[in-house]
């Protein structure tokens, strides 16, 4: 009769950046967990931010972020563990990754797992499911039924920037307004993104102004 041997349970943290061969032999001394180890944040960034990012590719039991001090604008780290290998793999192969409008850089890690980490696994697990969006007005859905592209119309934005101008005599090409209405097409699609991306680390079902006002300082800055 085979005997299972009794893994170790490590009291500190350890990021293990390994081949796939590896983690077999790991596997066999440790309960592993696997993340992803994430640089490039601006420091605004917050866990319930990124965690909501990652959800995408699979369950999040755990999301830290770390401000670096003296680094400039890109000062943030974060690291996010999932509760399967596979989940990590999927979300490490699905780059490149622009998080707040800046493509960051990933790295897929192994560690021990802790007795923390079997805590946040256990609170992942009873976490309850988050509640439902709300329902789309139908027009709207006609609209996405269509596949409708929404945008600026090329003449509004030429009238609204033409009211600013001082001088009669100053003239806004056909080019510059198609230019500037295809940056406000960007620059509206972005705050949207980064509005859902609040309000799901808020855990709310649907996006208010709340959420765009904190986002919004941030993409300014960007932009």
């Amino acid at each position: 009769m085979e005997v299972e041997k009794e893994k170790f349970v490590s009291k500190k943290e350890m990021l293990w950046c390994v081949p796939k061969s590896y983690k077999k032999f790991l596997s066999q001394h440790y309960d592993l967990c696997h993340g992803l180890f994430v640089t490039g944040l601006n420091s605004y960034m917050n866990d319930g931010y990124i965690k909501a990012y990652f959800k995408q590719w699979g369950n999040v039991i755990s999301c830290k972020v770390k401000k670096i001090q003296h680094c400039g604008k890109n000062s943030a780290v974060a690291c996010v563990k999932f509760s399967a290998e596979y989940e990590a793999d999927l979300a490490n192969w699905s780059g490149p990754h622009i998080i707040g409008g800046l493509e960051v850089e990933i790295r897929q890690f192994v560690c021990p797992k802790t007795e923390e980490d079997i805590d946040d696994e256990i609170a992942a697990a009873s976490e309850k499911p988050r509640p439902q969006s709300a329902k789309i007005h139908p027009e709207r859905k006609n609209m996405a039924d269509k596949d409708e592209e929404i945008c600026f119309r090329k003449e509004t934005v030429h009238k609204l920037l033409s009211s600013f101008f001082k001088e009669e005599k100053t003239k806004l090409s056909s080019e510059a307004s198609l230019l500037m209405a295809e940056m406000l097409k960007v620059f509206v699609k972005e705050a949207a993104i980064r509005s859902q991306k609040q309000a799901e680390s808020e855990d709310c079902d649907q996006v208010d102004i709340e959420h765009f006002e904190k986002i919004l300082p941030q993409l300014l800055l960007d932009f």
